[in-house]
């Protein structure tokens, strides 16, 4: 599974956000969100993020998308 990273600007949390299974559909998902042209996975470039440990509210970008194995 291709996990799709993303990093707060405000707080620098990285976190996972949704995922693809297949590998094309990810570059695909990514490449249509930095065009901003998001497909059916819904993927963005940026998301609101909740920073709670500073309670605020930053903009995260799309960073990559990393492999992890099933488990």
């Amino acid at each position: 599974m291709y996990h799709f990273t993303y990093k707060c600007r405000l707080c620098g949390a990285t976190y996972v956000s949704a995922g693809c299974s297949d590998r094309t559909q990810t570059a695909k998902a990514m490449i249509g969100a930095a065009q901003g042209y998001p497909d059916k996975s819904h993927t963005r470039l940026h998301e609101v993020h909740c920073c709670k440990t500073i309670q605020g509210y930053g903009i995260a970008d799309l960073i990559g998308a990393k492999f992890t194995p099933d488990k």
